[in-house]
């Protein structure tokens, strides 16, 4: 069911959804995908890292740390207690303002150029995957029980899977010279907050939903073929609960707030801590800590960084670079500048090419 059809049947807006059809004609649908687009971002639901329960969850983190930190040494004062939570250094910064502008764009963008643009879903994946094994291996003759074991796995690997394919997406912006024109947006805030999450250039967003739809839709197939009636994630507010424990220290990430789970298990699962230093301009950090939830193929890649104390770092791009990413603007338009310099330069490089420019 698409979100028209969604929305179509809720029956409180039956009536104005007729008396808009029949209003806009062909500018119906574009209007209503737009509509539900702000109305998720002014009012973000449980799958969304800003919902208000997770910010809540990271407010109460770092008052605990706050309060854990200083309480034993001079006491804790309200002023100083809220100075470290939200200090104005930080959420007033020009780069934040940058992010707070930026939002509601990037969210517009994402709904039409990522969801318009991006053919392949989860759910398309996960029945073609499903099609092939049957075809390959006909039907499964004695179907799996989708008991509590089963359930868990499925949620467990589902979670695994979408992390692969974040991960090779994240890689990739990194290593090919001209996805990284487009990942520099989210790298050049100078500070960190949780709406520099929604940092993402068009282009960004579109590489890393591929991945993870192809991977999270692979795993769907693969359980969906051998539980032919279906297998449902164990889930808490319709959140997997693997996703929910992350979401409670999510937004520390994009953060000041220092939060490491220790050197044993972030080795395992990847901590705030291990963000801010993939963030950091600092040599021995460059290209670590690419993971999102599991700490296992950072490990497996040789790219995986655990801090054993806190650590000073300098956010942003090298050699200042950051600087010339001030406004929406910019964070739009310049990297699609860059990157098609840099393509036509490369092409240019060729022996071919050069060839033909002699000639």
């Amino acid at each position: 069911m698409t979100w028209l059809e969604i929305l179509d049947h809720t029956p409180k807006q039956s009536e104005l959804n007729d008396i808009l059809r029949d209003s806009l004609g062909p500018f119906y649908a574009p209007f209503y995908k737009l509509y539900l687009i702000l109305r998720s971002s002014v009012l973000p639901g449980p799958t969304a890292e800003i919902y208000w329960l997770y910010l809540l969850s990271a407010l109460a983190i770092g008052l605990g740390l706050y309060v854990w930190q200083h309480s034993k040494t001079r006491g804790v004062s309200i002023n100083e207690l809220l100075g470290f939570c939200l200090p104005r250094h930080v959420y007033a910064h020009k780069s934040a303002i940058v992010d707070y502008k930026y939002y509601f764009p990037s969210k517009i963008l994402h709904g039409f150029f990522v969801g318009g643009f991006l053919l392949i879903s989860t759910a398309l994946i996960g029945g073609y995957c499903k099609s092939l094994l049957q075809q390959i291996f006909g039907p499964v003759e004695s179907q799996l029980e989708a008991g509590l074991l089963a359930r868990f796995i499925y949620t467990v690997l589902l979670v695994l899977a979408v992390d692969v394919g974040f991960f090779i997406a994240h890689y990739l912006e990194h290593k090919v010279p001209f996805f990284w024109e487009f990942h520099k947006v989210h790298h050049s805030a100078e500070v960190l907050t949780p709406i520099t999450n929604h940092r993402l250039h068009p282009m960004d967003d579109f590489l890393q939903s591929f991945f993870i739809n192809l991977f999270g839709g692979a795993v769907i197939g693969i359980f969906g073929y051998h539980f032919y009636n279906g297998l449902d994630t164990i889930t808490i507010l319709n959140v997997s609960v693997v996703m929910l424990v992350y979401y409670v220290t999510a937004n520390l990430r994009h953060s000041h707030i220092w939060l490491s789970y220790g050197w044993a298990l972030s080795h395992v699962f990847y901590s705030p801590a291990m963000h801010q230093i993939h963030h950091s301009i600092a040599e021995r950090h460059l290209d670590k800590n690419f993971g999102r939830v599991f700490s296992f193929c950072d490990y497996l890649a040789g790219t995986l960084y655990v801090p054993r104390e806190q650590e000073d770092i300098k956010w942003g791009l090298r050699n200042q670079e950051h600087t010339e990413y001030s406004s929406v603007w910019l964070l739009l338009v310049l990297p699609v500048k860059k990157a098609v310099r840099l393509a036509i330069s490369s092409l240019l490089k060729t022996p071919i090419v050069q060839r033909r420019f002699r000639s």
